[in-house]
Formats: C-alpha cells, structure tokens, sequence
C-alpha cells in the first residue's frame, strides 16, 4: 500500500517540479539592442542591431522607487543579443533591462520609449519559466539613411517619418499624401517625402 502511494505522489508532483525554476537557479533575461537608422522609433527593414552594447537591469522599490538592485553590465554579441542573470526573486521590486551606452558614436542616442524594458523577476506570479525575455531596445542614429523614406513607403499601416530633432509626420498611405501634396496621383510623392523627410519642421 505504501509503495502505492509513493507511486502516486511521484505522478502527481515530478511534473510540476520538473516545470519550476529549481530554488538557487539564476533568472536568465535575454534580449537584444538596435540602431534605428531611420530615427522612426521603432523597428524596421533598416534597422541594424547593434554588437557591444552595454546593458543592465535595474530593480525599484514598488513604492518608494528606490534602487534596491544592479546587475552587473552585459555586453551585445554580435547579432545584438545580450544575457544577463539574475540570482534571487525580486518580489514585488519592478525590474527594468536598460541602455547603458552604445558602441556606435553615431547611434548613441536612447530612444525615449525604447531605452528600457520591463521583466519580471519573481516566481509569484504564475510563470515557471527560469528564462525571460525582455522587450528590444534602441538607440538612434544621428543621421538617418537616405533611403528610409523608400523603406517606410513599404508600410501599410499608419507610419511615422521622424526627425527627432524636429518633429513628426504621420503619414498614413499614398492616398493621403496625395492629399497632402495636393495632387491626384501618387507619381513622383516618393521622391517628395523623401525631401519632406530632410526638412527642419
């Protein structure tokens, strides 16, 4: 009878062992950091990711905001892929992958929005999981390409052109830069966002 129930308490809990972070194991966040190089906000056809970066993850008090954890920095491989772990379950602490520095002189600008990502580094709230995976982040580059109007025509959906120095122009199709540039076609309007994009707004 004994061996019986030994047997039943193997199926029912080695599942759910085998499926949990092991006590003592490191979190392992995984990500990636890039270089938008047509300064759009956002990830595209010219994005470049970026080797050497230097990142780590910062964790705060939920209520006072404090600093109550720094990892040590982690290096982007050559594909823009970084590691970093984390040993210790945060809490209720909110933790953030964030930009450090670039490795490109002229890609060091963090991209407000995109220069951190948030994780989660407890076990209290239902993931087994001992790896996480974190959000891309970016810098921008100081000068876009001269051919990123060409590639965000491409897009479908609503596109922004951005000089971030500038302003923003939201551009929705053809059909609306037509209106835009007041005219019936779209002939020639690739060439003329283009000129638009360089502008000082």
């Amino acid at each position: 009878m004994a061996k019986v129930l030994l047997a039943l308490i193997a199926v029912c809990f080695v599942p759910a062992i085998s499926g949990s972070r092991i006590v003592g194991e490191p979190y392992i966040v995984k990500g990636s950091v890039y270089c938008d190089t047509c300064r759009c906000g956002y990830e595209t056809d010219a994005t470049k990711y970026m080797a050497g970066a230097t990142v780590r993850i910062e964790c705060r008090n939920r209520d006072t905001a404090q600093v109550t954890y720094r990892s040590q920095e982690a290096i982007t491989d050559s594909k823009g892929s970084y590691t970093i772990k984390v040993y210790g379950d945060r809490g209720d602490d909110y933790c953030d992958v964030v930009l450090v520095r670039s490795s490109d002189p002229l890609c060091s600008t963090p991209n407000m929005g995109r220069d951190r990502a948030r994780v989660i580094l407890t076990d209290n709230n239902g993931m087994t999981s001992y790896v996480r995976h974190a959000n891309n982040m970016g810098f921008l580059a100081a000068t876009p390409l001269s051919n990123c109007g060409k590639i965000l025509m491409k897009h479908k959906t609503p596109t922004i052109l951005h000089n971030c120095s500038s302003g923003v122009l939201l551009l929705e199709s053809h059909w609306v830069l037509s209106r835009l540039f007041e005219t019936a076609d779209t002939q020639g309007v690739e060439a003329r966002v283009r000129d638009v994009y360089s502008l000082q707004i």
